[in-house]
């Protein structure tokens, strides 16, 4: 007879698991002044990407819709720590990346957060 666990009980414990990370996430990126999602954004740009990506695909990436990307994307803008640049094979799209200060800003924010996700 097999005792496996349940599906939905799977479910849940993965559920709590995420609730609690994001949590501590949370918590670690207020003294940043920044959000998990624009964590993630600025995360994205700057570890998995050397050039410029299309707005529309740091949202597939994200797995959002480009409007909301676009409103991450200008509040991170104001802060000077992402640009933008023309698409040089379509006028229609933009590329997104981080800025040098963006740059220094991940770095330092990572290695707060990796201190407080090794305890």
């Amino acid at each position: 007879m097999s005792t496996s666990i349940p599906t939905y009980q799977k479910a849940l414990t993965e559920m709590r698991s995420y609730r609690t990370f994001k949590h501590r996430m949370d918590e670690a990126l207020i003294a940043f002044d920044v959000s998990t999602v624009e964590w993630t954004l600025l995360g994205i740009l700057y570890k998995e990407h050397t050039e410029c990506i299309r707005l529309s695909d740091a949202a597939e990436e994200l797995g959002v819709e480009a409007s909301f990307i676009t409103v991450i994307f200008n509040k991170l803008k104001k802060r000077g720590l992402v640009e933008s640049r023309p698409d040089l094979h379509d006028s229609r799209a933009k590329r997104i990346c981080v800025t040098t200060a963006g740059k220094k800003f991940v770095a330092r924010v990572e290695a707060a957060l990796s201190k407080v996700f090794t305890q």
